[in-house]
């Protein structure tokens, strides 16, 4: 196999290059978008900054919406453009935009279940869009609305939490404190594990990587550098540095991560991709290089065939398994096939 070859297609892998170590697993940012819609990198005035924005990212790689925030507006905004709010495609390009009406300023963006976004407003009202812009109803101030999880605790329960974040299966729950990440049972009788994080300095937000880890993110206005970081369990841990602002959505098998520029994804590897491309000894290992060396034309394909079959009679159902597994949760084509 050429050097070429070797690079495009296994080395990444096989090395593990872009996996991050943590305990007994690996995380991977992958880049969903590198150049975002909204950035334009010749001119800066007319590009997103948000840091200036409040935000809200609807779920299952949804989309994104702003509106200026008018604690941080500058001169160089004009009203309308105060007043709008923006819906964005996950890549960063302009679906719709809603001219505002209401009489009030706007503290919060929410995205409904049914991809329906929910624009509140100071005095509580609020106002209920579609995906592209189109408004739908009015909510009164005085109208009951739940918006996420409630989680009622037991009497006599007592959790001192500054933020508070919980879990995609809505299983656990995950509080910071006086600089400590502790994770509970969703009824709060049961701590599961607790990290101490070396600073008192509040969190911007905690929110989880589907249901696998909690994720504490400092902007770069607390930390200078700006910190991810990422806690599986009570011993391990793992940091990402971002110098300008990002905004973060939970998702069920991991985590968005959109800045001024790019939309990542943050993901646990699973086991099946590990025992894939780094375990080296497995069936679906072997199985997949004899794919490649397959298609360069290598006698080594036939051998390490045969090693699999010969592994026992179960063995290269259980390779293929494996194989399909890691292709679910792969993003490159090339790969999956």
């Amino acid at each position: 196999m050429d050097e070429e070859r070797w690079n495009e297609v296994l080395r990444p892998h096989t090395t593990g290059e872009g996996w991050q170590p943590c305990g007994d697993s690996f995380y991977r940012m992958h880049k969903v978008y590198m150049n975002m819609g909204w950035y334009n990198p010749d001119d800066v005035m007319k590009s997103i900054s948000l840091g200036d924005y409040i935000h809200a990212v609807a779920p299952y790689g949804g989309p994104v919406a702003l509106t200026l925030d008018r604690t941080k507006v500058t001169e160089v905004h004009g009203m309308h453009e105060v007043t709008n709010v923006k819906i964005f495609s996950p890549a960063g390009y302009r679906m719709g935009t809603i001219k505002w009406t209401g009489d009030r300023n706007i503290v919060g963006l929410v995205w409904a279940s049914a991809e329906h976004l929910i624009i509140v407003q100071e005095d509580g009202a609020c106002q209920v869009h579609n995906v592209t812009g189109g408004f739908l109803h009015a909510i009164p101030p005085r109208a009951e609305l739940r918006i996420g999880v409630t989680k009622k605790l037991p009497i006599g329960t007592a959790v001192k939490a500054t933020h508070m974040a919980v879990s995609w299966d809505e299983e656990k729950v995950a509080v910071f404190h006086e600089g400590m990440i502790r994770v509970y049972a969703k009824n709060f009788t049961d701590l599961k594990y607790e990290l101490d994080t070396d600073t008192n300095v509040e969190p911007t937000s905690i929110v989880w990587c589907g249901s696998h880890s909690v994720v504490a993110y400092w902007d770069e206005e607390k930390m200078p550098s700006g910190m991810l970081l990422v806690v599986p369990g009570s011993r391990h841990q793992t940091t990402f540095s971002y110098v300008n602002r990002v905004i973060l959505c939970p998702e069920m098998d991991g985590l968005r991560v959109i800045s001024d520029e790019e939309h990542e994804f943050l993901q646990p590897v699973p086991d099946e991709m590990w025992s894939t491309f780094l375990a080296g000894d497995t069936g679906e290992s072997k199985l997949y290089q004899a794919r490649v060396f397959y298609e360069d034309r290598s006698p080594l394909a036939d051998e390490l065939l045969r090693s699999v079959k010969d592994a026992g009679p179960d063995a290269m159902v259980q390779a293929v398994q494996s194989l399909m597994v890691a292709a679910e949760h792969e993003w490159d084509p090339r790969l999956i096939r």
